[in-house]
């Protein structure tokens, strides 16, 4: 299914010679450890929400048995959208919210940026 409805492989190819590539993980210790994968989005959602940028992550829903993007606006919320999920997320109402706010740091699948 996935592969049917993607944008990224169901559009015409570019591509970019000599493109720069660049890695980074967080400083903290805390949450390095706690990571699999260099809690990068962690900080980038922290240094957004010091500036006053919303941050649009996924979160598990234990409630409704399901993964969905909701919108945080404090580094306590992080914590809500850490963590990798590995299923389709319901996108929806925080993808909506976008068109409403001026800037946003969106945290998703390549095909959900898309």
């Amino acid at each position: 299914m996935c592969k049917k409805v993607c944008g990224q492989l169901n559009k015409e190819k570019t591509y970019i010679k000599g493109p720069n590539l660049y890695s980074a993980f967080s400083n903290d210790s805390d949450v390095l450890n706690s990571s699999s994968t260099g809690w990068l989005a962690y900080e980038l959602s922290k240094l957004a929400i010091q500036k006053g940028i919303p941050v649009i992550g996924c979160t598990y829903d234990y409630k409704e048995n399901i993964a969905k993007h909701i919108q945080i606006n404090s580094i306590e919320d992080i914590s809500k959208i850490t963590g990798s999920k590995y299923i389709q997320s319901y996108t929806s109402e925080a993808f909506e919210s976008i068109s409403n706010l001026e800037k946003a740091v969106v945290i998703g699948m390549p095909c959900q940026i898309a």
